[in-house]
């Protein structure tokens, strides 16, 4: 059920977004030149290493490459839709199985009406938001799988209380940090919630926040020192996007607002100088990421500053941009101005009513149960909403 809607969203003929980065950092993993690009400059091909994005869905997909085989012709792009059309459909089928584990998570929770964990995996196999990302090579899907596998190993921690379980969770949610580096602080999140939820027998509760931690930290630490070899820059997992997002965040953006991918939305609240700063920060973004890494985290603070300003100096109209943007935060509409078609998430919505409900209704060792994912909802709130969505 859940892979024949997902195999009809493939789309074997075009680069969706950031398709292009994603296969061509795949391809420099596999013949050995790391998590790099390359490019080139007059008749010389270069090859430098990145530090912009995070490397666990590039090596994901690199993966599949060596599974499936190199095409003839790697240097040119029309040589690759054969084997991303595979990479598609082997992403679709993965994400299905995702169905099984929302199937052991419902079960955990009800174990009176068996009919309960399959309508739950009925809901996600026939969920057209994860049906459409299925199909793309983009982190969404396998941030969704990591996701789901966190929090079915935090329910076990919790119902068990066994310490490997919580080490389990805790590498969990280092690989999450590696396929999409706005996770960063969910290991200590989630080490505060262990001592806070935990706090009768603090001695087990910080043991087992200890071992959850120390395991989000082995997984993230080798590609930090990665890193600082690399660039003599102390940089946990990638550097370079959370002060344009936070800038972008303070505008609201709209058709009428958007000026194009390279310039800054006009929304008639930016001073002149701060529009100009903004777009000659813009500007300095060079194709497929080459910028020296001192470029990169000087915009990144040039960035970080402007919108602190803005925050500071334009409360609410920077609160009205967020207002505006929340509905979007939580379920998608369509949006022309993007160039590409996305899929509609107000489906969420029935999800987001059902499972509140079930959240009020629930007894008590069901709610505890349910703590991991309610909290991984609040992160998402406070993390996202300032950021350009």
């Amino acid at each position: 059920v859940a892979t024949i809607p997902r195999t009809k969203t493939v789309n074997p003929l075009g680069i969706y977004g950031d398709e292009r980065y994603y296969f061509r950092y795949a391809y420099q993993m596999l013949v050995g030149n790391g998590f790099s690009i390359s490019f080139n400059e007059g008749n010389v091909e270069k090859v430098l290493p990145v530090i912009t994005r995070a490397p666990g869905y590039s090596f994901f997909v690199s993966q599949i490459f060596g599974l499936f085989g190199m095409p003839k012709n790697p240097l040119k792009t029309d040589t690759w839709v054969d084997l991303l059309e595979r990479v598609r459909y082997f992403q679709c089928f993965l994400d299905s199985l995702c169905c099984l584990l929302i199937f052991y998570m419902a079960r955990m929770l009800e174990r009176d009406k068996s009919y309960m964990p399959f309508l739950a995996a009925l809901f996600y196999a026939c969920s057209p938001y994860n049906a459409h990302y299925s199909g793309r090579i983009l982190s969404e899907t396998l941030t969704t799988i990591i996701l789901a596998c966190t929090f079915l190993l935090a329910m076990k921690a919790i119902k068990s209380g066994n310490h490997r379980w919580y080490f389990a969770t805790g590498l969990f949610l280092g690989f999450l940090s590696l396929v999409r580096p706005q996770y960063q602080l969910c290991g200590p999140m989630a080490f505060c919630s262990l001592l806070i939820f935990q706090r009768k027998n603090i001695v087990t509760a910080l043991t087992r926040a200890s071992l959850l931690l120390l395991a989000t930290a082995l997984i993230i630490t080798p590609w930090t020192i990665r890193n600082y070899l690399r660039f003599r820059h102390f940089v946990p997992v990638s550097v370079g996007s959370l002060g344009q997002a936070l800038f972008m965040g303070t505008v609201q953006l709209n058709e009428k607002s958007w000026r194009g991918w390279s310039r800054v939305p006009d929304d008639g609240t930016l001073e002149a100088d701060v529009k100009k700063k903004a777009d000659y920060l813009m500007a300095l973004q060079l194709p497929l990421q080459q910028e020296p890494i001192e470029t990169v985290i000087e915009k990144e603070r040039e960035f970080v500053s402007l919108a602190l300003s803005r925050m500071k100096r334009k409360p609410l109209t920077v609160l009205r941009a967020w207002l505006h943007k929340m509905p979007r935060l939580w379920y998608l509409q369509q949006e022309h101005i993007y160039g590409h078609r996305e899929a509609s998430g107000f489906l969420f919505l029935i999800w987001v009513i059902l499972g509140s409900v079930g959240l009020f209704m629930a007894p008590a060792d069901i709610r505890i149960l349910l703590l991991p994912i309610c909290l991984m909802i609040v992160y998402i709130f406070v993390i996202f909403l300032p950021l350009w969505i």
